[in-house]
């Protein structure tokens, strides 16, 4: 493996180490999100490199014409639907909706560690 490709970034305390070549980053969202981490888009900027010459292709406009490419086949009328006899004169009725006794939830659940309003 050439060492052109493989940079340490210092972030603060932090550091990372980014292969270019395959694409790799130790925070991970190089390999993950499959676009260039601010570390990576560090390094990319730093040597002359494009950045968009490393996003996958699935982000690319090339993708995503060839994606819709073929025909899509929109959904037929209702009335073409070929429901069952069985069933095309029910209707569905939409679930009755109670209010629970009582007062209503606070609209946020408070964690342990925060103090109650009352103190």
């Amino acid at each position: 493996m050439t060492l052109a490709y493989l940079w340490k970034v210092e972030v603060g305390r932090d550091s990372y180490m980014v292969n270019l070549q395959h694409r790799t980053c130790d925070c991970r969202e190089f390999e993950l999100d499959l676009i260039p981490c601010s570390h990576a888009a560090a390094v990319i900027c730093c040597t002359g490199g494009i950045i968009y010459d490393y996003v996958d292709r699935c982000y690319k406009v090339e993708s995503l014409v060839r994606m819709y490419d073929s025909v899509i086949m929109g959904l037929p009328r209702p009335e073409e639907w070929g429901v069952p006899d069985a069933y095309r004169d029910r209707v569905v009725m939409a679930p009755k909706i109670t209010r629970r006794a009582g007062r209503p939830p606070m609209s946020r659940a408070r964690a342990p560690f925060e103090a109650s309003s009352s103190a």
